[in-house]
């Protein structure tokens, strides 16, 4: 038998540019752009612990997504309600709120403050304190909730602090010009999904009945978050500044830093080191997503200055779609199995509560995305599309076992899952390197 290897090649392909991607601290050095400015470890290290820190909660929230509508509706179920369902699904434990709640809960208000907080003045102190305080008040209403209206109130404020988080930090990140600190809070807002969701199954294990209380625990998380910023962080230092504007912008001070980044660094790409996350990434990339042969390309290719208008952008949104809509998809089915599907597929184990199988779910959808988001370094995937009619699959086989549960053992289902993060973490980062 004849293996058409040019076939495979086409879809899958080694990347020789793991280097390029994904820097360390002597390649960095040696390959540093013009545009790029030295930078010390611990301050990589400070935005690693910033993205763990900003998606925490988000992913604990999920995780915990069946435990909080049960603790929160005493559990009930729908089985007396409907006797047909009954009659057709014995045994079925079914609740009265989906955990797709949560999700919407923890999706829709962090999509609105990204959308209104770069039309805000970018005072990254105040804003850090209002992200410390946002996820504290989160971890503490859902701890405590008594009610499910109490319980969604505490995630859509953890909700709010993240989306607020990753706008003002990525932001932030601008004035820094050097590629490892956005290689760092990758990694960090990766390791979020593996610790967040490791964390919890492990707390639930040990805290047994009692699935609330220990989230008051995670109260350390924005504490840490706190001091990796105010005290590992180094605030940035930019060359040609007067010693009253280094100050100003260490301290965050409107105006007075901003303005001097402009006029002392023409040409550099400081010039607006304070406009909107949007407008930011968008004039350091939209050349070079139409433009660049590679993601190495476009890496070295940040420095020449774009502003365009309304009509630019909506422009540059056809060109786009090839890689948003097979994205989109992805975790468009993806979310269906984590948040409508998986809590309805349990088993009669007596070494694991249908409760801690859906928290083993959310940790190995989890191991799959980080282990596959790191894979750029050994292979590219070019067919995104492919990624989609997999996820699809999977979408299709999990769907039936949820009515009919065909699938004799939970392994199965674990490697599923195992795979269906795989695809979701290819299609993310092949979709960026592309």
């Amino acid at each position: 038998m004849i293996f058409n290897w040019n076939l495979f090649g086409r879809c899958f392909s080694r990347s020789d540019a793991t280097t390029d991607l994904y820097p360390t601290k002597e390649t960095d050095e040696k390959r540093m752009s013009p545009g790029d400015l030295p930078i010390r470890q611990r301050s990589v290290t400070a935005y690693w612990l910033l993205g763990l820190c900003n998606n925490y909660g988000y992913v604990v929230m999920l995780s915990a997504a069946v435990d909080i509508i049960k603790s929160t509706t005493s559990g009930e179920s729908t089985l007396s309600a409907n006797q047909t369902l009954n009659d057709a699904n014995p045994g079925r434990n079914c609740t009265e709120m989906s955990t797709g709640a949560i999700l919407l809960a923890d999706i829709i208000p962090s999509l609105l403050i990204k959308i209104v907080a770069p039309f805000f003045p970018q005072l990254i102190n105040i804003r850090v304190a209002i992200i410390v305080l946002l996820n504290a008040l989160g971890f503490i209403l859902v701890s405590q909730a008594k009610t499910i209206f109490m319980a969604i109130t505490g995630v859509v404020t953890l909700a709010f602090g993240s989306g607020l988080g990753e706008t003002s930090l990525l932001a932030h990140m601008a004035q820094y010009k050097n590629r490892r600190i956005l290689s760092s809070w990758s990694s960090g807002t990766g390791a979020a999904g593996l610790c967040g969701a490791g964390s919890y199954m492990l707390l639930s294990y040990l805290s047994g009945d009692n699935r609330s209380q220990p989230l008051l625990i995670f109260l350390v998380v924005p504490v840490v978050m706190g001091i990796a910023f105010w005290m590992l962080l180094e605030r940035p230092v930019v060359p040609g500044l007067s010693g009253t504007a280094q100050e100003n912008n260490a301290t965050g001070s409107p105006g007075t830093a901003h303005e001097d980044n402009a006029t002392s660094l023409p040409g550099t790409g400081y010039e607006n080191s304070a406009t909107s996350l949007s407008e930011t990434a968008y004039e350091d990339n939209v050349i070079d997503v139409c433009q660049a042969g590679s993601s190495s390309d476009m890496i070295d290719n940040t420095s020449e200055e774009f502003n365009p208008t309304i009509m630019d952008k909506v422009r540059a949104v056809p060109g786009l779609l090839k890689y948003m809509l097979p994205f989109g998809l992805v975790y468009l089915f993806e979310y269906f199995i984590n948040q409508g599907l998986q809590e309805l597929i349990t088993f009669d184990y007596s070494w694991i509560t249908t409760d801690n199988q859906y928290v083993s779910y959310q940790l190995l959808y989890q191991t799959g995305v980080f282990f596959s988001r790191s894979s750029i370094g050994l292979f590219r995937v070019h067919n995104t599309w492919a990624l989609a009619l997999l996820q699809a699959i999977n979408v299709v086989l999990l769907g039936a076992d949820a009515v009919y549960r065909f699938i004799p053992s939970i392994y199965i289902i674990w490697a599923l899952i195992l795979w269906e993060g795989c695809l979701g973490g290819l299609s993310y980062v092949n979709t960026y390197d592309r």
